[in-house]
């Protein structure tokens, strides 16, 4: 006689909660990485939400975006401080971004058999720096307007693909209704789908990596490990929220594209360290047009950043030395073009 069939267990998550209890981590690298991640997703719920609500009130044209947006600023309740909300998170999260990765080369985590989660992590980061980008963009300002020009052009002066990505962006010679229709499908459509992309990637990762059994030194995900992280996510939200609140970011009259000029404007702080090497270089490097040539340059080091397990398969001190080099003179371009 066959014995009966166990009954459907009518609250699933207490299965997933004993799973996550049986995960253990480290109490340096793994509980590092838990607790970053926490705040990582924290950010990116909140620009999930934020971003969300924004858009019920968003009109994508150019005659009634920015319109649009200083109505939801001005008039919606809650509306200033949920715009705020999404502003400083875009930028909270490239922070949060950048410091794992820098953890991750000071820690060589890029070594096998995290190569999957290094690349994963750099292009989460790069998305990121794209998600801020493309939003400044929506609200159509004079800065908006002139950064969509700038941002197109640059894009034109990759080899092969850069025509197209011109083209792509700006659906014409200048900017326009279809620029900005094209820009907010890449802004909460196709950049939010490739970050959910790398995010499953890391997911997926974490979990073939994580122990199950206990060692010295360890704690469980679930609960040891899940407190601290909250914790952190909730200091980290009251945070945000303190920051929205006093510095609200400021938006822009509409402009017209064609009084649109770059002059007296300084570039997000993201990209300051992009802007200081063209307004520094020479006309002409090497034979060709200098913006094509570093245009070029930061693609591939980006590129090369990402792959670098690729080409350090062993994980070398050299190779860890070149990674916190290329980190620290992008963050010390950054800082200095912003005092410059």
């Amino acid at each position: 006689m066959e014995p009966p069939d166990e009954p459907a267990d009518p609250m699933p998550i207490r299965a997933l909660l004993r799973g996550l209890a049986g995960v253990h981590v480290s109490r340096g690298d793994g509980l590092t990485f838990v607790l970053l991640a926490s705040v990582a997703l924290l950010l990116m719920a909140v620009e999930a939400v934020t971003g969300v609500l924004l858009a019920l009130y968003y009109r994508p044209t150019t005659a009634d975006a920015n319109d649009s947006v200083r109505f939801v600023v001005t008039e919606v309740e809650y509306g200033g401080l949920v715009r705020s909300l999404h502003y400083w998170g875009a930028q909270s999260l490239i922070v949060v971004l950048g410091a794992t990765i820098a953890w991750a080369a000071l820690r060589r985590a890029y070594r096998a058999p995290h190569a999957l989660a290094w690349i994963s992590g750099v292009a989460l980061a790069v998305l990121a720096v794209a998600e801020a980008f493309t939003g400044s963009l929506l609200p159509w300002s004079h800065r908006s307007v002139v950064d969509a020009q700038l941002s197109s052009s640059l894009a034109a002066q990759l080899p092969l693909v850069g025509p197209l990505l011109r083209g792509l962006m700006l659906g014409g010679s200048q900017a326009n209704d279809l620029s900005l229709v094209r820009i907010l499908g890449l802004h909460a459509g196709v950049l939010p789908m490739v970050a959910s992309l790398c995010i499953g990637a890391l997911a997926l990762h974490a979990a073939g990596c994580a122990p199950r059994h206990p060692s010295p030194g360890s704690l469980s995900l679930s609960p040891h490990a899940a407190l601290r992280a909250g914790a952190l996510a909730a200091v980290a939200a009251i945070a945000l929220l303190a920051l929205s609140s006093l510095l609200p970011p400021h938006l822009g009259a509409s402009a017209e594209v064609a009084r649109a000029s770059a002059a007296g404007l300084r570039p997000s702080w993201y990209l300051a360290f992009v802007h200081q090497m063209l307004s520094a270089a020479p006309p002409r490097m090497i034979g060709l047009p200098s913006a094509r040539v570093l245009v070029t340059a930061v693609a591939l080091g980006v590129a090369a950043l990402a792959l670098f397990p690729l080409f350090d398969r062993r994980a070398s001190r050299a190779g860890q030395v070149a990674v916190l080099v290329t980190l620290a003179a992008i963050v010390g371009g950054t800082i200095g073009a912003l005092l410059h």
